[in-house]
């Protein structure tokens, strides 16, 4: 089911994807609450006429009723790729009382979860919650790399670094991603900035990406004024899909600054780590749940300003350590190709709908 939050369909797909008769709007509170009695309603409908076996939940508020809709007979499953809690309460006006949106949301959660049949999170911590939810059934599926982020782009890498004025002599360090409150970006800064009084080699930081929903960008580039750091810093913004792994390919060095303090980082599979290991980049990220379980030795950790100085002035002194960890983390991360994710996907799908009943587990 699509819901019509945009324009147009921005992502192209082999399923066939269903308008449901709902109304546009500009915010996504107003959009949820205006369209509420056409989400099951229109569920209903494409179950009877279709025939549909399976239906899996991605969302909050339009799960929450057609949960309550749907025949008892069909196989229900919580997508998990992210806290949808948090992230819909983001879209929350500012002045309804966060305790009260945070009570609700959960309460929402736990109701589509608890009288699901089975639960999948992209990462052990969200396996978990959907435990702690009372899923009768918890599987992790990793998200995953597209193939074509392993082939070689140096050519393409060769002409970025040019076209962004970065020589062969200067350090680039690349971020891929939305520029949101979920990161931690200050800290990485700050310890930017400490690099750059400390050495003579010229420093590239560029950013991939740019803002989705909130003004985090703004926060980012008052810090970025304050430093002293504007002609260190490069804003690409958004480019095509296809085109990130060229851009990872300029980079030496690739940083995911995800806040672990935020639910949204704490819970996610960081597939943004797996498309730089995917390139053999070397990664520095913040202590995030996931990394440390799957790609601690894949990886390097820092937390604070001070940690990211310490890994960035070792990087430029001995790179071959941060290299070998980036070979491990290539060698790991094969095994998590959108395809294979996909292939492991469908076989459940089809395990649970044979059997409707399975043991609860968390694969270790």
């Amino acid at each position: 089911m699509r819901f019509a939050i945009q324009d147009k369909i921005v992502r192209k797909s082999n399923g066939i994807v269903f308008s449901i008769g709902d109304v546009q709007s500009t915010s996504l509170a107003k959009y949820y609450l205006i369209n509420s009695g056409i989400f099951a309603k229109s569920a209903s409908e494409i179950i009877s006429h279709y025939g549909i076996d399976v239906i899996l939940f991605a969302n909050l508020f339009p799960p929450y009723l057609v949960s309550r809709a749907i025949p008892k007979e069909l196989l229900s499953v919580v997508d998990l790729v992210d806290h949808y809690p948090t992230v819909a309460a983001e879209n929350v006006p500012s002045f309804v009382p966060k305790r009260i949106v945070n009570q609700a949301f959960s309460y929402m959660m736990r109701s589509v979860i608890h009288n699901s049949d089975a639960a999948i999170g992209c990462s052990y911590k969200l396996a978990d919650y959907a435990k702690s939810m009372g899923a009768k059934d918890v599987y992790r599926i990793p998200n995953g790399v597209e193939e074509y982020f392993f082939l070689d782009y140096q050519k393409d890498a060769a002409q970025i670094r040019q076209r962004l004025g970065i020589s062969d002599s200067d350090l680039s360090i690349c971020f891929v991603g939305n520029v949101e409150y979920w990161l931690s970006m200050g800290e990485f800064l700050d310890g930017l900035a400490m690099v750059k009084k400390k050495t003579t080699k010229k420093i590239k930081f560029f950013i991939v990406g740019g803002r989705l929903t909130t003004n985090y960008v703004g926060q980012i580039e008052n810090k970025i004024r304050e430093l002293n750091l504007g002609e260190n810093v490069i804003q690409v913004g958004f480019v095509p899909h296809s085109d990130v792994p060229k851009y990872i390919a300029a980079a030496d060095l690739c940083v995911s600054p995800k806040n672990p303090l935020d639910p949204v980082s704490y819970y996610s599979s960081p597939v943004k780590v797996w498309e730089y290991l995917a390139q053999e980049k070397p990664v520095i990220s913040t202590p995030v749940p996931e990394i440390l379980r799957c790609a601690s030795d894949c990886v390097s950790i820092a937390n604070t300003s001070e940690e990211y100085f310490a890994l960035i002035m070792a990087f430029l002194e001995n790179p071959s350590v941060f290299k070998e960890k980036a070979k491990k983390g290539k060698a790991m991360i094969k095994q998590y190709t959108w395809q294979k994710v996909a292939k492991n996907y469908r076989n459940l799908l089809l395990q649970l709908l044979s059997e409707k009943k399975v043991p609860a587990i968390i694969p270790q």
